[in-house]
């Protein structure tokens, strides 16, 4: 006789096993387009960097994994992005299972209290699905 387990999963402790591309890697133009999962709160350098974790949809880049070799990406796997100033504030508006697209920019310089600032420039666009069922896509 099969004992019936007496307990249920109240909420996972472990990580998310995620894929990453580092802001470093990426060029402008490139573009990544995922469903937000959640939010994990982090730090770097003694300040607040959250990274964001979202079911892979699509993106214009191969995502490596830590040796260079290319991983298989599909909509079974997730990603993470790392804290980005502009990402950040615009994740403060989109809840979990929402679908967004990040748009990288590149980069610029500037001088803040007498030190060059180069931080990474992206645009951060909410989405929803646009096709019916029905209607014909022609690409």
């Amino acid at each position: 006789m099969e004992t019936r387990r007496r307990y249920r999963t109240a909420r996972p402790l472990s990580r998310i096993q995620s894929n990453y591309r580092k802001w470093k890697d990426w060029e402008a133009g490139d573009y990544f387009i995922g469903e937000f999962i959640k939010k994990e709160d982090g730090t770097f350098q003694g300040q607040p960097s959250p990274k964001w974790h979202f079911k892979y949809l699509d993106a214009s880049f191969t995502v490596k994994d830590k040796e260079g070799r290319p991983i298989k990406m599909d909509e079974t796997k997730n990603f993470t992005l790392n804290s980005n100033a502009t990402l950040n504030g615009a994740m403060e508006e989109v809840e979990s299972g929402q679908i967004i697209e990040v748009k990288y920019e590149g980069q610029d310089s500037y001088v803040k209290d007498g030190i060059t600032v180069t931080p990474h420039k992206v645009t951060v666009s909410l989405l929803e699905e646009d096709i019916d069922e029905d209607e014909e896509v022609t690409l």
